[in-house]
């Protein structure tokens, strides 16, 4: 029993920094549809030696990934999905799927959220149906369920210093962009300066070439 928060610690798997992510209950215990020519299917030991259906996912660049899914109900709110949804290379179609990040260290890749399309609106579900979680990304321990005002404090946290970043790289964006107009703008100088030159050249030695001709004469 933890005593200072007066729950029950239960068998999770956190992520290296101890933030906990998934709970035994979470655990998505059927197999679901896979891309077949980049994912195969194994069971895998999760709590307390209960097998559970386990993913080799293989991407574009031939990274591989060993995923086991869990309910995105239960999960996304313990860690931070980021990134606009797209179906390309879903492991799961027709599913799309955007970025997991751990909501503590706001560092780490967890994984992938995946969502429903509905096929007639064309519309995404707001909630992931589930979330494939990086099983080597994901540590045991005993924990107990984290509070709900300190897990909205760490998405609060997270979203500002990402819109900070944003705000960074959008700023290092027009720097470069001046950068370039200033550079294309003295080459356009320095081509005006030599049309100048050659122009103020080519009379003079017209001149010196008259003036040759007469002395001979």
């Amino acid at each position: 029993m933890n005593e200072e928060a007066g729950k029950p610690e239960q068998a999770c798997l956190s992520c290296i920094c101890k933030h906990p992510v998934a709970f035994k209950g979470d655990v998505i215990t059927t197999k679901i549809r896979t891309l077949d020519s980049h994912v195969f299917s194994y069971d895998l030991d999760m709590f307390d030696g209960e097998a559970a259906p386990a993913y080799s996912a293989t991407n574009p660049s031939d990274s591989r990934f060993d995923v086991v899914c869990f309910k995105g109900k239960n999960v996304a709110d313990r860690v931070f999905i980021h990134g606009t949804a797209t179906s390309d290379h879903s492991w799961y179609p027709p599913h799309l799927w955007r970025f997991v990040y751990c909501l503590k260290c706001k560092q780490r890749l967890l994984g992938w959220a995946f969502y429903k399309l509905d096929s007639s609106s064309q519309s995404m579900s707001m909630t992931p149906e589930f979330l494939g979680l990086i099983v080597t990304k994901l540590r045991p321990e005993k924990a107990t369920l984290p509070d709900v005002t300190e897990l909205q404090s760490m998405r609060k946290e997270f979203a500002r210093l990402l819109e900070q970043q944003s705000q960074a790289n959008e700023l290092v964006g027009q720097q470069q962009d001046e950068e370039e107009e200033n550079d294309e703008s003295d080459e356009e100088d320095a081509s005006e300066d030599q049309d100048t030159t050659n122009r103020s050249e080519t009379p003079h030695s017209e001149g010196n070439n008259q003036d040759e001709i007469e002395a001979d004469v």
